[in-house]
């Protein structure tokens, strides 16, 4: 093989921008590229890699460490020591006698004499007898605080995160039947919307179809819709049992937006034009913290609607109320954060898209 054949296995000025390979090469020196598919993957969760990358988990103090002690004791013996001899050395200097060479030097042991006992007079002495604590010091910018992860975190964020852009639609009358087939499913969930929409247009004296266009438009933003069961069964009452006043089949219909806007909107148009309740889907472990907390807030305030949502950029419940009777709006009244502990036995539930929502004025889990 000769000299002008043989590529290196390295980039070069005006070669590309990526290490080539060298075919002509048999040593085995050098190991060759593979692709990223073949690399070991990440086996350590977000708290580990913050724990070895973070600098903000080993923030800078902000002052200095306390001041040691200082034993003058051996300092001081040295400069009586050194002053036996300060006279005999300052008369060499000036004796006129001796060569030049012995008297520059003993110019330069007088002043490291002078040099020595100012440093001790001057500092050393002050130092020790000084009982004021170290100096503080005070920065621009303040050290960073460090990240303290909590356990639960992570799944609380992202489970709030995944509420705000999905809602589920309750007490949708699915029909007389059970259905099983999500194709009959789907269109008895349009009936459901249609029949709703005639029957308060009829009530309230307005164009159904002017209604109709709203909820389709409503419909559209729409990214996913799923039904969360294996078939539609009887609706039942608040106590559990089988509704016989209004005999109807129903089942919890979940659907997912591209973003909290699409949402809100379309749970306010379900509510204004269909009377259908649409509360944003939530785990168990936060439904039931919603509910302690809204049983709480009710026996502070027991002749006050209360409406409680989530928020995910502050992992806090978010309560507002309303007078019984006064027609003034929503008004907030607490904040409350979120325990990212109650994640922690979520993990082991099963997630099969179980239903989960807000908790409203009337004190609905959903």
């Amino acid at each position: 093989m000769t000299l002008g054949n043989y590529v290196p296995p390295v980039t070069g000025a005006d070669g590309p921008s990526s290490v080539v390979a060298n075919l002509f090469d048999d040593s085995g020196n050098f190991r060759p590229r593979i692709h990223s598919g073949a690399k070991r993957p990440r086996s350590d969760g977000d708290a580990e890699h913050n724990r070895y990358y973070d600098i903000s988990c080993s923030a800078v103090v902000n002052h200095l460490p306390p001041r040691p002690s200082l034993d003058v004791a051996p300092i001081k013996a040295l400069l009586v020591e050194a002053s036996k001899y300060a006279e005999a050395i300052r008369a060499r200097a000036d004796d006129e006698g001796l060569d030049e060479h012995s008297r520059t030097f003993a110019k330069m042991s007088h002043s490291f004499f002078e040099l020595l006992q100012a440093v001790v007079e001057k500092a050393i002495v002050p130092l020790s007898s000084s009982s004021a604590p170290a100096a503080s010091f005070s920065f621009s910018v303040p050290p960073p605080t460090p990240n303290l992860i909590v356990e639960g975190e992570k799944e609380l964020r992202d489970a709030l995160r995944t509420a705000d852009k999905t809602t589920v639609v309750y007490d949708a009358n699915l029909g007389p039947v059970q259905i099983a087939n999500r194709h009959k499913l789907n269109h008895a969930f349009q009936g459901c919307m249609k029949d709703s929409i005639i029957r308060q247009s009829n009530e309230k004296k307005t164009d159904p179809a002017e209604a109709w266009r709203i909820v389709d438009d409503a419909l559209s933003l729409v990214k996913d819709i799923e039904f969360l069961g294996t078939t539609s069964a009887p609706a039942k009452t608040r106590s559990g049992e089988v509704d016989r006043a209004n005999p109807r089949n129903t089942m919890p219909v979940k659907m997912t937006f591209d973003d909290k806007d699409a949402r809100n909107y379309f749970e306010r148009v379900m509510r204004e034009r269909c009377s259908l309740r649409a509360t944003p889907s939530l785990p168990f472990a936060i439904r039931k913290a919603q509910k302690a907390l809204y049983e709480q807030i009710r026996s502070e305030l027991p002749e006050t609607n209360v409406y409680i949502k989530t928020c995910s950029e502050t992992l806090s419940f978010i309560v507002t109320k309303k007078k019984v009777g006064v027609d003034r709006g929503w008004v907030d009244y607490r904040k409350v954060t979120i325990d990212p502990r109650i994640m922690v036995n979520e993990r082991q539930r099963p997630h099969f898209g179980s239903a989960g929502g807000q908790v409203s004025a009337e004190g609905d889990m959903c």
